[in-house]
């Protein structure tokens, strides 16, 4: 998947890029897998490549991985319709 940016109705384009996970990213694949890398065993992750955002993997032309799946926050710290502390709270990608 190739993310394109946006313009706003101003003529302006945004200054970030935030991602959050509903799992925890790598920590959700900490609970399941006895070895983080093995088959099945990634937490897919966004990059910057020379043709834009990909998400998924590094790419041929990846530039900046974020972390990879470490970009997500791990631990429930944002409220959210559950309650304080329910929800992962978005990171902004630099």
């Amino acid at each position: 998947m190739q993310i394109k940016s946006v313009v706003f109705g101003d003529g302006s384009s945004p200054k970030n890029f935030a991602v959050v996970s509903d799992q925890g990213g790598n920590a959700e694949v900490a609970a399941s897998c006895p070895t983080f890398g093995g088959p099945f065993c990634i937490y897919p992750w966004f990059t910057l490549g020379k043709s834009g955002f990909h998400y998924g993997v590094d790419y041929p032309d990846t530039l900046k991985d974020f972390g990879q799946g470490n970009q997500f926050t791990q631990t429930l710290a944002c409220g959210g319709p559950f309650g304080p502390n329910s929800t992962f709270c978005s990171t902004i990608l630099k």
